[in-house]
């Protein structure tokens, strides 16, 4: 309704938010209407990749038009890679129910034989997955918190192998239930330790992950270069992870607190928790605020640019001192590209859920 604005003014972002929030439950028609809205809208939602992946969700279930999607994404190569065999899969699939492309006579002359055949082949062999292909968890009646909307989402890293992470203390501290949404699906992690003053969380998942190291921050300089990879404002910038780049603009906070560096990385919400990487792919700080900016033109009669703060490494190292279990991986010594940092770090970075008590 709000998407088209039936007795509610029409708000793109506000509908993708909703879409997004029931897709991520599994509803099968919310995940193919949020890939159409992906092709379609004009904001900063537009987006082929995610709009392929959403289709691929719901046509795995079994809906015809989303399957048709899919296949038109693979004839023409638009979000995915081009693929003419799993094009008419997906294509025949949708046709099988009714959802008839009406160039199928003019695709199906560009196969050769054995194209045909095993494209026929796969589409004889679908099943319709059983899952609810969500991003968030799969609910079930003995989990009491399944109704609740989050209280909030940010960033947090591994830091070891087996799942230790680090967040912000501010985005856990009401948790009753916290999920890391990463690239093998949604998983629950525990609270293993918090600090209110320094604003830090060391949490806890069961697996395997890619660690990011953590070097000492007492070796930044003014003007050192450094970025984080993060997942700022997911409703309305998408739930892909999101690359950002500055320099220390001060080795202490506006209050003079030597325990965080100003920086002019650009940061939102949704940012915190999120690792502050120097040139080497070390971990030198967490971002964890932006500048209050009412108090800044209540106090200056400006507005601040700019102004983002994070928490120093050796803040970091403190804190784990006293939680032998984790075993931190040795520090890059070497220079690396940034594509290369940003790379590593998105690996190690995940989408953090907060569910209230």
């Amino acid at each position: 309704m709000i998407y088209s604005g039936e007795g509610v003014p029409k708000d793109e972002v506000e509908a993708f938010y909703w879409m997004r929030k029931a897709a991520g439950k599994g509803l099968v028609e919310a995940q193919a209407f949020l890939g159409f809205m992906c092709l379609d809208c004009e904001g900063p939602q537009r987006d082929n990749v995610e709009a392929f992946r959403w289709f691929n969700k719901a046509a795995a279930q079994g809906h015809a038009p989303a399957q048709y999607a899919v296949g038109s994404m693979y004839s023409t190569g638009k979000g995915t890679a081009k693929d003419n065999i799993l094009a008419y899969k997906w294509l025949k699939l949708a046709a099988d129910q009714g959802y008839q492309a009406t160039n199928m006579a003019a695709f199906i002359s560009t196969l050769t034989a054995a194209e045909l055949a095993k494209a026929v082949e796969l589409a004889g062999s679908f099943q319709i997955s059983k899952t609810t292909w969500g991003d968030e968890p799969s609910w079930s009646c003995k989990q009491p918190f399944a109704c609740e909307p989050e209280i909030c989402s940010g960033t947090g890293f591994f830091i070891t192998d087996d799942g230790y992470l680090i967040t912000n203390h501010h985005l856990v501290k009401n948790a009753g239930k916290v999920f890391l949404v990463t690239s093998a699906g949604t998983i629950a992690a525990e609270v293993v330790k918090v600090d209110v003053v320094t604003d830090l969380a060391l949490l806890k998942a069961t697996g395997q992950f890619t660690a990011l190291p953590i070097a000492d921050s007492r070796n930044v300089k003014l003007g050192s270069p450094v970025m984080t990879v993060g997942y700022p404002m997911p409703p309305v910038m998408g739930y892909s992870p999101k690359f950002a780049k500055g320099d220390v603009a001060a080795l202490a906070d506006g209050a003079d607190n030597p325990l965080r560096f100003q920086i002019s990385v650009p940061i939102q919400p949704g940012n915190s928790g999120g690792a502050l990487l120097d040139e080497c792919g070390n971990v030198v700080g967490v971002v964890n605020a932006k500048i209050n900016v009412e108090t800044a033109f209540e106090s200056s009669g400006q507005l601040p640019e700019n102004v983002n703060y994070a928490i120093k490494s050796r803040c970091v190292l403190s804190f784990l001192e006293s939680v032998p279990e984790v075993k931190l991986r040795p520090i890059n010594l070497q220079e690396k590209r940034v594509a290369e940092i940003a790379s590593r770090a998105e690996q190690s970075s995940v989408l953090i859920l907060v569910y209230g008590k």
